[in-house]
């Protein structure tokens, strides 16, 4: 009888601790504890999980294994599973005319890999939109911009009747496992990106890194100040620098302090680390 009644404890215990889950809905930033996260592999990815990131023990983030037999789309869905029904996210993603963007934090180990992302209605996957983003460093986090107007070649353009509520990334999408072998990638915090309804015109979300590939009005986020310039161009020497874009710095007539900044769009966290690296270029040595 002991033993029948501890039994039955437990599957209440159990029972309740389910329910006491709400479905997941953006931000998804797998840390939540009463969040019922949710992540599947297909095409070769099929190992996919919710795992400890593997630079800080104390976040969640999700792991995507391409295996060596992979196909160009494997991938996976970001969903919880509920009687053997993908369920996506708890409410519509809020896309409008203007506001088009997503934003998913990545770590892969090559560099130049195309990234996708697919957004599509969990109860109709014919009703569907894809994008693009390149990751442009290796073996660090950065965060990627997706932008759902500009849909990927060859797929469905963004109609905003449709009821978006799941999500699919494809790490090296096009490339098969054979080609590519056996690769394990990460992803954390994917966002909706509503456009800053600040001052200055509306600009994208800015958060680090800062790599300049982010398709971001840079001219509305960028202040100068006491001589400094700084734009965002394209890079004109890759010797050593493969980026697409980086910003110059013109330092002209002016106070001896003269700069720039840019505002970011959420605090910079020092608790996890005091320090900062940037990548630059200089005309002369010990400047």
């Amino acid at each position: 009888m002991k033993n029948f009644t501890f039994i039955f404890f437990f599957i209440l215990v159990a029972v309740f601790n389910l329910k006491a889950q709400s479905q997941m809905n953006l931000p998804v930033t797998f840390d939540e504890p009463n969040v019922n996260y949710g992540i599947v592999g297909f095409g070769g990815a099929d190992d996919s999980a919710i795992v400890d990131d593997p630079t800080d023990s104390n976040n969640k983030v999700a792991r995507v294994t391409k295996n060596a037999a992979a196909e160009t789309w494997a991938g996976a869905t970001v969903t919880a599973v509920t009687n053997g029904v993908q369920i996506g996210f708890s409410s519509k993603i809020p896309f409008t005319a203007s506001q088009t963007k997503m934003s998913v934090r990545v770590w892969s180990p090559d560099t130049g890999i195309k990234v996708r992302l697919k957004v599509e209605d969990h109860l109709d996957p014919t009703k569907s939109v894809e994008t693009e983003a390149t990751a442009t460093v290796a073996g660090e986090w950065q965060t990627l911009s997706f932008d759902f107007s500009n849909q990927a070649p060859g797929t469905e353009a963004l109609n905003l009747s449709h009821n978006f509520n799941k999500a699919s990334i494809f790490f090296n999408f096009g490339v098969t496992g054979a080609q590519a072998g056996e690769k394990t990638y990460y992803f954390d915090d994917m966002v909706f990106l509503a456009e800053n309804d600040g001052g200055n015109g509306g600009t994208s979300v800015i958060i680090f890194p800062i790599t300049f590939e982010e398709d971001i009005a840079w001219s509305e986020a960028i202040t100068n100040f006491d001589g400094g310039e700084l734009t965002v161009i394209d890079n004109p020497d890759t010797n050593g620098n493969t980026s697409a874009k980086v910003a110059r710095m013109v330092k002209n007539a002016g106070q001896p302090w003269g700069g720039s900044f840019i505002m970011m769009d959420e605090n910079i966290d020092l608790s996890k680390s005091t320090e900062f690296t940037v990548s630059v270029w200089a005309p002369r040595a010990n400047t």
